[in-house]
């Protein structure tokens, strides 16, 4: 996996969306820290760091943000394991414009856990 590969889980169920998720971290720098992060439809009352516009990604049809709140910690062999199981697929890469808009809202959003936040400054994403 890279920084700014997304996935996506390709059929969501009860408990389980289908939200993209996108890998903010950089997987080569620490494999067993992958930061990533959901995108979810735009809500007024939603944290709006980053917003993310139809033409951003393909997946993107309609106004959509990027959800801090959800930011969740997986390793690198923990994707590849859910991949490879067909529990969430590959979709295409987010551009290196969005990944920076991405992590500048991380560092931005009062919303994002302190631990993802901490692996992004490790790394030198962010800060």
């Amino acid at each position: 996996m890279n920084a700014g590969d997304t996935l996506i889980v390709p059929q969501p169920t009860e408990g389980v969306d289908g939200h993209l998720w996108v890998i903010v971290s950089d997987p080569s720098q620490d494999a067993d820290r992958l930061v990533i992060v959901s995108f979810t439809t735009y809500g007024r009352y939603k944290d709006q760091t980053c917003a993310v516009r139809p033409g951003d990604h393909p997946f993107v049809t309609r106004d959509t943000l990027v959800c801090y709140s959800d930011a969740r910690i997986a390793t690198n062999a923990q994707l590849e394991l859910l991949v490879t199981k067909g529990l969430m697929k590959r979709n295409k890469p987010v551009s290196a414009e969005l990944l920076e808009r991405i992590r500048q809202g991380a560092w931005k959003s009062d919303e994002i856990s302190l631990e993802a936040r901490e692996v992004l400054v490790d790394q030198g994403m962010i800060g």
